[in-house]
């Protein structure tokens, strides 16, 4: 899938965030992040329909692209996720509800990550 129809996908479904979204035109990585930004929303707000849209679109995503495009989607929507509980906010329940893909994916860009961070000691 290239990066103008996942844009397009995301504007239909979510018409809400369009302003925002069309403010990074041509930003393809800033554009994921504000969606990411929109899923860490529904997370927190423990909105389970709205972030179920969400984990289907990335799903679809996930399956069909590549290259940059599939970067994209790991390092501006996926590594920007906290699933963490805290005293007041419950986030857990995301991670149990993701698809097999993106908790996949979820988890190969955590450990990448944890990975550089060591070897930058």
């Amino acid at each position: 899938m290239e990066k103008n129809e996942i844009i397009q996908k995301i504007i239909s479904t979510f018409p809400e965030i369009k302003e925002d979204i069309e403010s990074d035109e041509d930003l393809f990585y800033l554009q994921i992040s504000t969606f990411s930004s929109f899923a860490q929303n529904a997370i927190d707000n423990k909105d389970k329909k709205t972030f179920s849209q969400i984990c289907e679109l990335i799903r679809s995503f996930l399956l069909s692209s590549s290259g940059d495009t599939n970067n994209a989607l790991h390092v501006s929507f996926l590594e920007h996720l906290h699933f963490e509980d805290s005293k007041r906010t419950s986030r857990s329940w995301a991670y149990e509800v993701m698809p097999k893909i993106m908790k996949e994916s979820y988890n190969n860009i955590m450990k990448y990550n944890e990975e550089l961070f060591r070897s930058d000691r």
